[in-house]
């Protein structure tokens, strides 16, 4: 799966599909990758959540548990 940092895509599959998200690089603060999702485009207003990884293989493997397929051609 192509991972993209900093950038909107949409999950189109999988169990947050139609939920937006951004791969964030935390590299000056924590080192690793911050995972933000939410139910609203803006990634602000709607049902939101965040996780955290450690590095871009922790960040690639927790891509590949999700299973999710994401079109990252949102913006």
């Amino acid at each position: 799966m192509s991972l993209v940092i900093g950038k909107k895509g949409l999950i189109t599959n999988g169990d947050m599909q139609g939920w937006y998200l951004r791969i964030d690089d935390d590299y000056q603060n924590t080192g690793g990758f911050l995972i933000i999702y939410n139910s609203s485009s803006n990634l602000l207003s709607g049902v939101g959540y965040d996780d955290w990884v450690e590095n871009k293989a922790a960040l690639q493997d927790f891509f590949e548990e999700s299973c999710w397929t994401i079109d990252w051609n949102e913006d």
